[in-house]
């Protein structure tokens, strides 16, 4: 278990667009899935996040994330704007256990082809916003 927020050389990260089954509608969004270590399953629910490089002050959570059912990944899911390079966090509740040791980049998303993808998916091109990561609020107040 992770008790620092110094990036773990062990951990690996693989990004990729995946469709999800959400409400009434599919949805494209991006997986960041973190592996190399084994991921309880908790009490507190588990949080992934990107802290873009150009505002360490601010951070971006997914939408949701899991623990897969063996343990052995943490998968965060995020809308498809996201920033062009950045830090990914991770932990459960509102405590950071760890650091992925190598930075996202939006360019190295696995992403799908757009004309094979269903005709009702919803693609959403915004995020509700960066946070400050004292605060965990929009204002940073």
């Amino acid at each position: 278990m992770f008790t620092s927020i110094t990036p773990h050389k062990e951990l690996e990260m693989h990004t990729r667009e995946v469709v999800v089954e959400m409400k009434e509608y599919p949805q494209l969004m991006v997986e960041v899935k973190i592996t190399g270590s084994y991921f309880p399953h908790r009490g507190a629910e588990p949080f992934v996040r990107i802290i873009p490089s150009d505002d360490d002050k601010k951070m971006l959570p997914s939408s949701w994330t899991d623990v897969a059912d063996d343990n052995l990944a943490l998968l965060g899911y995020f809308p498809v704007a996201l920033p062009e390079r950045g830090e990914v966090e991770f932990g459960y509740g509102d405590r950071v256990m760890g650091r992925v040791p190598l930075p996202f980049e939006l360019n190295k998303v696995k992403v799908l082809d757009r004309r094979k993808l269903p005709d009702d998916i919803v693609i959403k091109l915004k995020h509700p916003g960066l946070l400050d990561r004292t605060t965990g609020r929009p204002d940073g107040g």
